[in-house]
């Protein structure tokens, strides 16, 4: 599993372009140097990543470095041991603000009719969308207005006992 831009207190540094492309960068943070190809964490100064991903990180890793005999295959478990050890692993849990979002965003609706259900339950899906590796089922326009509702409920409860307690109860 590789170590995602999202997981990192980056302190809130801008990128550094070191390319023409976007999909490269780094960020300097507490005199680390931290290297992202896309979202994905490749390199920490001189701690360079093997390529497991495509042709695109092989080149973003040859123009941090092109020396292939320094990079580690075990990259990401040094590359987070070195993280936690300077306390760069973000606590942040993006999922569990916007489920709390979604669940006041609720609350406040005026769900009289269907129209205002449904436009209330757009917004909800677009919030969660925002989370990496959240989806909707291509079929989610033709489920009816009651079943997005509930399964919108369910993800609010990102705590697999509190989703039980709600299934429970409703």
């Amino acid at each position: 599993m590789s170590i995602l831009k999202d997981e990192i207190d980056l302190k809130g540094t801008k990128p550094n372009y070191l390319r023409t492309t976007k999909n490269l960068y780094s960020h300097t943070v507490d005199g680390k140097e931290l290297f992202f190809s896309y979202e994905t964490l490749v390199a920490i100064d001189d701690l360079i990543s093997v390529n497991d991903w495509s042709n695109t990180t092989a080149r973003h890793l040859y123009w941090i470095n092109p020396n292939k005999e320094i990079r580690v295959e075990d990259f990401e478990e040094q590359a987070r041991e070195l993280l936690e050890k300077d306390n760069m692993i973000s606590t942040y849990d993006h999922l569990k603000t916007v489920s709390n979002i979604s669940k006041v965003f609720a609350l406040m609706s005026n769900e009289e009719n269907e129209e205002q259900i449904r436009k209330t339950n757009d917004q909800r899906k677009r919030f969660y969308e925002t989370v990496n590796g959240i989806s909707f089922p291509n079929d989610w326009d033709d489920l009816s207005t009651a079943t997005q509702k509930r399964r919108l409920d369910l993800c609010d409860y990102v705590e697999p006992s509190k989703a039980k307690e709600y299934i429970e109860n409703n």
